[in-house]
């Protein structure tokens, strides 16, 4: 039993061995990566992990969904359980967390009140043993073309992506994007014609979009042609704090000038950003961007209330369709609307993995799928897709390993 685990254990009056006889061998699992499926794990870990009076285990969550950190303790009551789990989380993005995992950079984890600090909260560093991501490892700048090695992967899910829009966007007439479109918008700014045929030519239509170490960027830009690894321009409507790569929007701008460039190739560091700008009311600013189908839950709707996971509301009212077919579940299953990338889960292949990450991969899997599989019979534009909800014969996803565009292959 990892000794860390018994610590705490014996500090919480649970005797080791007892509880290793009866739940069997205690897991700590470190993980890190796309913000974009954050909550997703995070309502699969909400639904698996569970208190357990007769062994003395009372749940413990520490943040939410949307939080950069969240982190959990409990049993795991999913496949494989039961057994003391610890579950520390820490979100940066796609291609962070997969240079983290393979560099061994640390990670801020968010520490368990119960088991870390004796009752006190805070944070401690750790290297990650599991990452989650938009994007392929090779689609990156650390796939094994450039020389890393390969990490274990498995396909999860099914990420959804969606192109957004402000008011000024909407109210310009703007509801649809094109790979045509996106490809001079991601260059500079555009005149509305580009999007609507014709228009005001006094006015431009800005992109707000991600950095490069962004998995929604980079299956957005692989599934629209532009380019994995093609340079582009965004802008925003906000305060600009920090550089590279924790580039972030600090407040609204209220007045005009309303836009603003970022560092040429330098985007927001999070969905949460591009989200922000599209939700400045103030803006009176044509903007579009890309977000993940969870982040856009998020933007406000003609009301000015933001939707949520169980009602989105009006938030779909700034998706754009994309070559004219709009974000659904039954749209991405039925091949018809195309921008989405699978969801991987990455751990160190041997001799430099970690054993709780292996043993507890598949149960994780499984668990995701039951969960997406749940939310999809309820939802019709959920923040993910199981699987299982799928024919691996005739929808697939090759071409977005290679960094140029991409799609349903029939």
């Amino acid at each position: 039993m990892n000794k860390s685990v018994i610590a705490a254990l014996v500090g919480l009056g649970i005797a080791a061995g007892a509880d290793a006889a009866t739940l069997g061998t205690p897991r700590t699992i470190y993980l890190t990566g796309a913000t974009a499926f954050r909550g997703v794990e995070f309502d699969t870990l909400n639904n698996n992990i569970i208190s357990d009076a007769a062994n003395g285990i009372t749940k413990e969550v520490v943040g939410t969904g949307s939080s950069a950190a969240y982190s959990f303790y409990g049993e795991w009551n999913g496949t494989g359980g039961p057994y003391v789990i610890r579950v520390y989380a820490a979100y940066s993005g796609s291609i962070e967390g997969q240079r983290d995992l393979l560099l061994g950079n640390l990670n801020t984890y968010s520490k368990l009140t119960q088991t870390d600090n004796l009752g006190v909260a805070g944070t401690f560093t750790h290297v990650a043993t599991m990452s989650f991501s938009d994007s392929f490892q090779n689609t990156t700048a650390y796939g094994t073309a450039f020389g890393y090695p390969a990490l274990n992967g498995n396909t999860v899910a099914v990420q959804p992506f969606v192109f957004v829009m402000n008011q000024a966007a909407y109210n310009a007439g703007i509801r649809n994007m094109t790979d045509q479109a996106f490809r001079l918008l991601a260059t500079a700014r555009r005149e509305p014609s580009f999007f609507i045929g014709n228009g005001d030519f006094n006015s431009v239509v800005a992109l707000s979009g991600r950095n490069d170490l962004s998995g929604t960027r980079t299956v957005t830009f692989a599934e629209t042609g532009f380019g994995v690894f093609n340079k582009a321009q965004h802008w925003g409507n906000g305060v600009i704090t920090g550089v590279y790569p924790t580039t972030t929007r600090g407040a609204d701008n209220t007045v005009a000038p309303f836009t603003v460039a970022l560092p040429f190739n330098d985007g927001w560091s999070s969905g949460g950003n591009v989200r922000a700008d599209m939700n400045n009311s103030a803006c009176t600013d044509a903007f579009v961007g890309y977000l993940s189908a969870g982040d856009a839950r998020s933007l406000k709707g003609i009301d000015g209330v933001a939707g949520t996971s169980a009602a989105p509301g009006d938030a779909a009212t700034w998706y754009l369709t994309y070559n004219g077919v709009p974000y659904t579940a039954n749209n991405v299953i039925n091949g018809a609307y195309t921008l989405w990338g699978y969801e991987h889960m990455y751990r160190k292949a041997a001799p430099a993995n970690d054993v709780d990450a292996d043993t507890f991969a598949p149960a994780f899997i499984a668990a995701i799928d039951t969960q997406l599989v749940t939310v999809l019979g309820a939802d019709t534009i959920p923040a993910g897709l199981p699987l299982s909800a799928f024919s691996t014969s005739l929808i697939q996803r090759t071409a977005e390993a290679t960094g140029t565009t991409s799609g349903p292959v029939q």
